[in-house]
Parts: C-alpha cells; sequence; structure tokens
C-alpha cells in the first residue's frame, strides 16, 4: 500500500480546521474574559461612584443641618438676649416707678407732718432749758401721735 504524501493526506485540512478552532475558541474566550473583566471594572466604577455621591449627599445633608442648628440656636440666643432686655427695662421700669411712689409717699408724709405739727412760739423763741427740754417731749409726743395716726395714701 502506498504511503499517502501530505499535499495527498485529508488530514492537513483536517489539521488546519481544528488549529483554526482552537485559535477561534481561545480568542473566543479571551474577548469573553476580557469583557467579563471590563464589566466587573464598569460594576466597581460605578459602584465607587455611587459611594462617593452618596457620601457626598450625607456630607451635603450634615452640613446643611449643622448650618440650620447653628442658625436656629442663633436665633434662639438673640430672642433670648431680647428677652432678657425686655425684662431689664420692666425691672427698671418698676424700680423707677416704686422710687418715685416711694419718694410721692415720703413728700406727702413730710406735708402732713407739717400740717399736724406747729411748734409753738415760747419753743422757738431762744427758751430756756426746762422749756426746751418740755418743748422736746412736745414734740416728741406728737410725733408719736402722728405716727399712729397717719395712713399712707397707698393704704386703704
Amino acid at each position: 500500500m502506498p504511503i499517502p504524501t501530505f499535499a495527498q493526506s485529508p488530514a492537513p485540512n483536517l489539521t488546519f480546521q481544528i488549529a483554526a478552532g482552537v485559535a477561534i475558541g481561545i480568542l473566543t474566550a479571551a474577548a469573553i474574559v476580557w469583557a467579563y473583566t471590563n464589566w466587573q471594572a464598569r460594576q466597581a466604577l460605578n459602584e465607587l461612584s455611587e459611594n462617593a455621591a452618596r457620601a457626598i449627599r450625607t456630607a451635603n445633608a450634615q452640613a446643611r443641618a449643622q448650618a440650620e442648628a447653628q442658625r436656629a440656636k442663633t436665633v434662639a440666643d438673640e430672642e433670648e438676649a431680647a428677652r432678657l432686655r425686655l425684662v431689664a427695662a420692666a425691672g427698671q421700669r418698676a424700680t423707677e416707678v416704686a422710687r418715685q411712689k416711694q419718694a410721692s409717699e415720703a413728700d406727702a408724709r413730710a406735708a402732713a407732718w407739717r400740717r399736724f405739727y406747729q411748734q409753738p412760739a415760747r419753743c422757738t423763741d431762744n427758751p430756756t432749758s426746762p422749756t426746751l427740754v418740755e418743748c422736746a417731749n412736745e414734740f416728741i409726743r406728737a410725733k408719736r401721735a402722728f405716727e399712729a395716726s397717719y395712713k399712707p395714701i397707698s393704704q386703704p
């Protein structure tokens, strides 16, 4: 039987087809691996982008909340300061009214005393010692009587 030569043999064509199929399979596998790796990289990049965007939104929200809290505190502090100024002003007004009332009552009391007590002439014209003692005692008795009978304006 004669030995077939390479040119006559169907194997080179089959070998070429197998080699071509293997090469196409390797290229296809490589393309699939490349596509999968590329897809994973895009997924990781998307996830990183989403995480970064989420972190930025969270930081912005926290900054807004902190700014709002600070603004609210500032407003509350200003309101408290205004309230304290009003209280202080009211206290000053009340103190002034009380001082004026007290001065008015003291003036009214002094006027009532001047109307109540008239010093006798014998006590004003260079009195002697016994007369001076008698005048002082009379003054003290009159003052006690006045104090016992005097009712301030504000009392009913």
